[in-house]
């Protein structure tokens, strides 16, 4: 996870990198807008990914999954295109000691289904932007998500 230090060395990188380009004529607000933008999305992305990480370590680690759940496969990757670009997590796939069934408990917590690869808000946002101007205009909009 970032400490606070790391974030604002990336914001005092990206002021750097803009007084640079503002100084050679090259920024605009625009790519000043999507540069903060990069930036922000992966602060955000690598915070989901290591809460979602901690969460499931506490899922793994509680009693009550210990009642009911024995450990199948830990560290099993799966990535969700998000707004923010793609989200890649481990998380840990469990088996119910009753009826057999396996579960992954984190994915449950959040609501993601099993085979989900696109997050909700991020399909609203495609089927908008559809909507309103070509599929190819759209997918370009969206490429930076995964």
């Amino acid at each position: 996870m970032f400490r606070i230090t790391e974030i604002s060395e990336l914001f005092t990188q990206l002021k750097e990198t803009l007084d640079s380009q503002v100084y050679s004529n090259q920024l605009t607000l625009d790519g000043s807008v999507q540069q903060v933008r990069e930036v922000t999305d992966h602060i955000a992305r690598s915070f989901i990914e290591d809460y979602l990480e901690g969460l499931d370590e506490v899922l793994r680690e509680s009693n009550e999954r210990k009642r009911h759940y024995t450990i199948e496969k830990r560290s099993q990757e799966k990535t969700v295109a998000t707004n923010v670009g793609p989200v890649t997590y481990q998380r840990t796939y469990f088996q119910h000691k009753r009826d057999g069934h396996y579960a992954c408990l984190l994915d449950e917590k959040m609501g993601i289904e099993p085979h989900q690869r696109v997050s909700l808000e991020l399909a609203v946002s495609m089927l908008e932007s559809a909507r309103d101007t070509s599929y190819q205009k759209t997918a370009e909009r969206f490429a930076y998500t995964g």
